[in-house]
């Protein structure tokens, strides 16, 4: 009898396990039984709605692979009518007052600042070949940069460009890294009022040029560029203190204008109206222009620069810190005059203090350059 009841307890007990373990192993059976397809669906949090902006970055190879600067951006499209109103509003534009192809690209260019950045956003990239590489996740303007290493083939080493990718959950998103060689020579480039005609100190002309009128390049500076890219080892590098969600404007307008492609360096502004007081503004000592060149610096530490920029900003000022830290590296400042101030006023003294006189200079018009004043190193190719 003894022996009966302890049977009957064991093999209660072992019922009352197998019913509590049942939820368990059928929740592991289904994990194992989708095998690569929930691991794929447990990569990223992207929602259908949302996009990845990868703009033009920077490479540089590593024996078979590549060191990629992703810089991505992370937003979904605002629909709701009253952010469209809070934002012309901000602008000040008069909508009835302009002409039919004015108001088109009023609609089409404001339409780009309707955004909602999203942060916390677990990115994966991938080149050709090779498995996924996660980024670290977006910020609280929807951006995150990071440097990985990807594999590279012998046709993206021929043409000087590298093509990767981010997965969503219904698509891919594209991008391209320019290929930097070890040694040559970088042009930083600013783009408002240096080559597009911006007219930034003046902000009603600002934003009528960049919301409303015809991109407008300054003239002479394509033809510059595309000259100096015919040295070996020189690569080109557009910075702007436009937002990221300005960045297929910046695009149209290198295209139209004929600039030759390089890498570019968008703001992370957030598109809120906190974030719309700041469009046009930078601080010196952080400024997103700074950041950047330090960062291609690091990145690049055996190349030389030079940058050129406008004295409508912070560019002097910039540009004559990075010069004065890395005297060694920084060849050439050149700045489009838009302010008119004499080449010995004391803003120049103080700003560009320390700088050789035969390494910086200001220009009217691009026709009084010529690929001497850059100063390019000449490197093999």
């Amino acid at each position: 009898m003894l022996a009966f009841a302890s049977t009957q307890h064991f093999i209660r007990a072992l019922v009352r396990q197998a019913f509590l373990l049942t939820p368990t192993l059928l929740v592991l059976c289904f994990v194992l039984s989708a095998g690569p397809a929930h691991t794929e669906a447990i990569k990223t949090n992207l929602k259908p709605d949302e996009i990845v902006q990868l703009a033009n970055a920077t490479a540089l190879i590593d024996g078979q692979t590549a060191l990629v600067r992703v810089h991505a951006y992370v937003f979904e499209r605002e629909l709701r009518p009253g952010a469209r109103y809070a934002f012309e509003q901000y602008l000040g534009i008069d909508a009835d007052a302009l002409s039919s192809d004015q108001r088109s690209n009023y609609r089409e260019r404001t339409a780009l600042m309707l955004i909602d950045a999203e942060r916390s956003k677990r990115l994966f990239v991938a080149g050709d070949s090779g498995p996924d590489i996660q980024l670290p996740r977006t910020n609280s303007q929807g951006v995150v940069s990071a440097r990985v290493s990807l594999p590279i083939s012998a046709q993206a080493k021929a043409a000087g460009w590298l093509s990767y990718s981010v997965s969503g959950p219904t698509q891919r998103f594209s991008g391209r890294a320019q290929i930097v060689p070890d040694r040559g020579t970088s042009i930083i480039s600013d783009i408002d009022d240096t080559i597009r005609d911006t007219h930034v100190l003046n902000r009603h002309e600002m934003l009528l040029n960049t919301f409303v009128r015809e991109l407008k390049a300054v003239p002479g500076m394509a033809a510059l560029y595309q000259n100096a890219l015919q040295t070996p080892g020189v690569r080109i590098h557009y910075l702007s203190n436009a937002p990221h969600a300005l960045y297929p404007l910046l695009q149209q307008f290198f295209a139209e204008a004929g600039f030759p492609e390089g890498s570019v360096h968008p703001r992370a502004i957030s598109a809120s109206s906190a974030g719309w007081a700041k469009l046009f503004k930078a601080d010196l000592l952080d400024s997103h222009k700074a950041v950047v060149i330090k960062t291609l610096m690091q990145d690049f530490p055996d190349r030389s620069f030079v940058m050129i920029g406008d004295t409508g900003e912070q560019d002097p000022a910039i540009y004559g810190a990075i010069a004065r830290k890395y005297p060694a590296r920084v060849r050439m400042i050149l700045l489009h005059d838009v302010t008119g101030e004499k080449r010995k006023s004391a803003r120049y003294d103080k700003e560009l203090r320390g700088i050789p006189s035969s390494n910086w200079q200001l220009f009217k018009q691009a026709s009084a350059l010529s690929l001497a004043n850059l100063k390019l190193e000449q490197a093999s190719p």
